[in-house]
């Protein structure tokens, strides 16, 4: 009988089936995993955001003595005066919220937040409280999944605002 020193067509074509199968899911194992990595790191930018958004409105409603709003059209606006008559401004326009404030001189202070996951913003006012109810509504309807919460907040001149 004669010694074989090599292998067959067929093992060969096996071989190469199981290692494609075991490449393929592979490839889309890492392909998952990439893009759940990279929606995890979408929702803790835009929850780091809304965080930022929500402790400078409160650092600025506690030294206020006066909160006004004013909503035209889609934008809403809400001014904040301290007992020296500076006012901060913020306008939320959809996803973006812009912070203004008159430094001495002319020069203004700015920042922005951007939250993707915002459509548009509700606003009620307490006159007899001297506070206002802030509401984000969502572009997109959660998903199960890394779904950001909706952003409320109650803001009270010279008081602690909640979130």
């Amino acid at each position: 009988m004669k010694q074989r020193r090599g292998y067959s067509l067929v093992e060969l074509l096996v071989v190469m089936a199981a290692a494609s199968t075991v490449l393929t899911l592979s490839a889309m194992l890492i392909h998952r995993t990439m893009r759940l990595a990279s929606q995890t790191r979408s929702f803790h930018a835009e929850e780091a955001t809304a965080w930022r958004l929500s402790s400078q409105l409160r650092r600025d409603a506690a030294g206020a003595v006066a909160i006004d709003l004013e909503v035209t059209g889609a934008e809403l606006t809400v001014a904040l005066r301290d007992s020296q008559a500076k006012t901060i401004v913020y306008r939320f326009l959809g996803a973006q919220v812009e912070r203004s404030q008159q430094l001495e001189g002319d020069r203004v202070a700015r920042d922005a937040f951007v939250l993707s996951s915002v459509a548009d913003w509700v606003a009620d006012e307490f006159e007899d409280l001297e506070a206002v109810r802030i509401e984000a509504m969502p572009s997109r309807l959660p998903v199960q999944s890394l779904a950001p919460v909706p952003v409320r907040l109650v803001v009270r001149a010279g008081g602690e605002s909640t979130p």
